[in-house]
């Protein structure tokens, strides 16, 4: 999986997540850095790239495309006050390693939910600035057995 950050990650997950190998791309490598939320979605769409955010913005315009049949190539939302830069490397790092591009494709993935162990409901809510977004959580037996975490955690984007 190939990571592309907007503005909002800071350069140390960056880094952190390129020392062992993993294909990052940030918004001010690709010329992008105060384009517009839209100019964002339509490069790393073309680009085959997995957005990771801290802006919950992207998290709605996200759901809006699969709501309306557009395809985008998937979101990773983290809060940037939830985890530290470390926290948020590993579990990216880990979310790299378990799911594979095709698998994100119309996905958003809340990396506080999708890395929790014993996560209750199985259908949860998050307020997302716009609106409520209703997420599924599923846990994937054959790839992650008794580990008891869902592999992902996906937006409805109900109440958008």
């Amino acid at each position: 999986m190939r990571f592309y950050t907007d503005e909002h990650v800071d350069s140390a997950i960056v880094n952190g997540l390129r020392r062992p190998g993993v294909e990052v791309l940030t918004c001010q490598e690709a010329g992008l850095r105060t384009k517009s939320d839209v100019e964002h979605f339509e490069f790393f769409i073309g680009s085959g790239y997995v957005l990771h955010t801290h802006d919950g913005g992207c998290v709605g315009r996200a759901a809006e495309m699969a709501q309306s049949g557009q395809s985008h190539t998937g979101v990773v939302y983290c809060h940037q006050e939830k985890y530290g830069g470390g926290e948020q490397i590993g579990r990216l790092k880990e979310l790299g390693k378990t799911t594979a591009a095709e698998e994100m494709v119309n996905r958003i993935v809340f990396l506080w939910a999708w890395a929790q162990s014993f996560l209750k409901p199985e259908h949860d809510w998050a307020w997302m600035g716009q609106g409520w977004v209703g997420l599924q959580l599923r846990h994937d037996e054959k790839r992650s057995p008794g580990r008891g975490r869902p592999l992902l955690c996906e937006a409805d984007g109900m109440g958008l």
